[in-house]
């Protein structure tokens, strides 16, 4: 596809996720998650290219993920509540945002339902202030124990047509 072909706005179906980090969709078919957090992109994108070695392990999780297609560096392709990444930049000057780029399992469906699941043991970095990860903890007592959570979803209400969303 040339970029021309590429159609970028808002993913319909995002269930989480904080604003400034509001993922694209492509033509229905890709979805852009922007890299707001520089100090976290390696480890999401090692992440999502580990699980290309680890996709026919039918021990392993990986193969009900998103398909890793790459990273793309753009510079105009962010959604208006995405943020650059302006760290030693000149004031003024915009800078391209990563973004990793994954298939949309949502496609070909009229209707989705969608999950949002947070894999891990805990949701805070090890150099977050005790406040914060105390905080994390109260919000989801479980999660240690459990290695993972929701962190949104929507789900179809077929008797009335409306989506019921958390």
């Amino acid at each position: 596809a040339t970029p021309q072909d590429m159609i970028l706005k808002g993913y319909a179906h995002q269930v989480a996720g904080h604003k400034e980090e509001a993922l694209l969709g492509i033509n229905h078919r890709l979805i852009m998650k922007p890299m707001v957090k520089k100090d976290l992109f390696a480890r999401e994108s090692n992440f999502y290219k580990q699980s290309l070695q680890d996709k026919h392990d039918t021990n392993n999780p990986t193969r009900f993920i998103p398909k890793f297609l790459g990273i793309l560096f753009c510079g105009n392709c962010s959604s208006e509540n995405a943020k650059l990444l302006l760290d030693s930049v000149e004031p003024g000057k915009q800078v391209p945002l990563p973004h990793i780029v994954l298939e949309d399992l949502t496609y070909g469906y009229e209707e989705p339902n969608v999950i949002d699941i947070k894999m891990g043991t805990c949701t805070f970095e090890p150099t977050a202030s005790q406040q914060k990860k105390d905080s994390e903890v109260r919000k989801y007592p479980f999660q240690a124990e459990l290695g993972f959570r929701i962190t949104g979803f929507k789900l179809l209400e077929h008797n009335s047509g409306t989506y019921l969303k958390a």
